[in-house]
C-alpha cells in the first residue's frame, strides 16, 4: 500500500536549492513538541475538525460506523478520536466541509504528473523536488522508486530526514537521492528524548555513517537545527552541535541551517485535539537569532568554514 501524503507544496523556496515541489508523507518515528505539522505524526487516516463550519445536518454522525461523532450544546461536531479510525464516511457526507479527510494514497505516477507539471520552473530554477513529513524515509521502498523515477527525467532530488530511521532505509535511496536535508535537534541524548520521544543514537550513528558516503557519491548534506524557544535555542546547544559537525563530518556538510521557529501550529494542534505548548506565538528576535548564527559561526571560523552556517525563517525585529 503506497503512503499517505497530507500535503503538496509547488514553488517551495525552503527545502532545498530553487523553486521546488514538496511532497510530505505521513507517520513519523519522532514527537517533537513544537512541530508544525502534527498531521504527519500518524501514518494512518485522520479527520480535520472545523466546528465553526458545521450546519448542524446530522449526517455526519447517521454515517460513521463506529459512533465516534457527537454534538456539543452548541450543535458542533465533536470527535472521539479513541474510536475514529479515519475512515472518511463523515467528511464523504459532509456538505459545510465542516470535517475534512488528512491524507490522501498517492500512487507514483500520480505523483509524476505533479511534478513534472512544475519541471519547467524547477529547471529555470536550479529546484527539484523533496520528500519530506513526517518522516519519508518510513518508506524507503516506495520512496527510492519515486527518486529512482524523478532522475530517470532530470529531475534534482531531495529527501527531508530526521535521521531516526534504519540505516538500510538510507542505503536504499542514496543512489537515486542528490541532497539529503538532516535534522540535527539536540545534540544531548537525555534532552532529545525529553522533546521528541526518542534519544538520538541511531540519528548521530546514521549521520556519520551518511556524511562520507555523500562525499564519496558527489552528492550533498546539509544540516538543520530548529530554533525552539527553551528546548533547542540555547547557547550551549547550538555550540555543542557546532562542535560535533566539526569533529565528526569530515568533510564538512554543505551547509548548516539554523531555522527559526514556525510559531503558526496552534490551529493545527486544535482541531486535531491535541495540546499546544507554544500559545505565545513565541518569535525568534533577530538579535538572539544572531547571537546563534555567531555562536555556531565561531567554531569554524579558525578552519575557514563560517559561512556554512545560514540562519533561514522569520523573525522579529
Amino acid at each position: 500500500m503506497n503512503p499517505l501524503v497530507f500535503d503538496i507544496y509547488k514553488m517551495s523556496a525552503h527545502d532545498g536549492p530553487g523553486m521546488r515541489t514538496v511532497i510530505f508523507l505521513k507517520g513519523c518515528p519522532l514527537r517533537c513538541r513544537w512541530c508544525h505539522n502534527p498531521e504527519s505524526f500518524r501514518a494512518s487516516p485522520e479527520i480535520w475538525v472545523y466546528p465553526e463550519r458545521c450546519i448542524g445536518c446530522g449526517q455526519c454522525l447517521e454515517s460513521c460506523p463506529e459512533g465516534a461523532l457527537s454534538f456539543d450544546q452548541k450543535k458542533r461536531p465533536l470527535l472521539n478520536r479513541q474510536l475514529c479510525t479515519g475512515c472518511g464516511l463523515c467528511s464523504a457526507v459532509c456538505p459545510a466541509k465542516a470535517l475534512v479527510d488528512i491524507g490522501k494514497s498517492c500512487s507514483k505516477d500520480e505523483l509524476m504528473k505533479i511534478i513534472l507539471r512544475e519541471k519547467t520552473f524547477m529547471d529555470e530554477t536550479g529546484g527539484g523536488v523533496t520528500f519530506s513529513g513526517g518522516e519519508a524515509l518510513l518508506y524507503p521502498g516506495f520512496l527510492s522508486e519515486m527518486l529512482k523515477a524523478c532522475k530517470e527525467v532530470g529531475v534534482h532530488t531531495a529527501v527531508d530526514t530526521c535521521g531516526a530511521v534504519p540505516w538500510e532505509s538510507l542505503e536504499k535511496v542514496l543512489p537515486f537521492t542528490d541532497l539529503f536535508l538532516y535534522d540535527l535537534k539536540i545534540l544531548d541524548p537525555r534532552e532529545h528524548k525529553k522533546y521528541t520521544g526518542l534519544g538520538n543514537r541511531r540519528i548521530l550513528s546514521n549521520l556519520e555513517k551518511l556524511n562520507p558516503v555523500l562525499r564519496r557519491e558527489k552528492k550533498t548534506l546539509w544540516i538543520r537545527t530548529p530554533l525552539i524557544p527553551g528546548a533547542t535555542d540555547g547557547t550551549a546547544n547550538i555550540r555543542g552541535i557546532a562542535e560535533y559537525i566539526k569533529a565528526k563530518l569530515v568533510p564538512l556538510p554543505e551547509r548548516w541551517e539554523l531555522c527559526a521557529f514556525n510559531p503558526l501550529g496552534e490551529e493545527k494542534y486544535r482541531r486535531l485535539d491535541l495540546p499546544w505548548e507554544y500559545k505565545r506565538g513565541f518569535m525568534l528576535e533577530q538579535k538572539a537569532a544572531d547571537s546563534l548564527l555567531h555562536t555556531a559561526g565561531e567554531v569554524f571560523r579558525g578552519a575557514g568554514e563560517a559561512g556554512i552556517v545560514r540562519l533561514t525563517g522569520l523573525t522579529a525585529s
